[in-house]
């Protein structure tokens, strides 16, 4: 739980925690809701921001649209050289 405990909070959290758990002044239950809170904290951005989006269906699609364009653009002449390189025409 430390480990992800220091992925999730900041050095001064994560030290203050572990010594508190060093000395028996919390046990794992503690450092387990820490850990929760902890996570929470990160992800509520997250969550926000998808729960936004999520909303939009068109913008979604317009994303996804302009990115296959995008892809397609980039890679026809990729394929293009690699076909020519086999000695495969079309």
């Amino acid at each position: 739980m430390l480990s992800l405990l220091s992925t999730f909070s900041s050095m001064e959290e994560y030290d203050s925690i572990s010594a508190s758990l060093k000395n028996n002044e919390i046990d794992c239950d503690g450092v387990r809701e820490m850990l929760f809170l902890s996570i929470n904290k990160e992800l509520n951005p997250i969550r926000k921001k998808f729960a936004e989006i999520i909303k939009h269906p068109d913008y979604i699609q317009n994303v996804l649209d302009n990115g296959l364009k995008k892809m397609r653009e980039h890679s026809e002449s990729h394929i293009e050289k690699m076909l020519k390189a086999a000695g495969v025409y079309y």
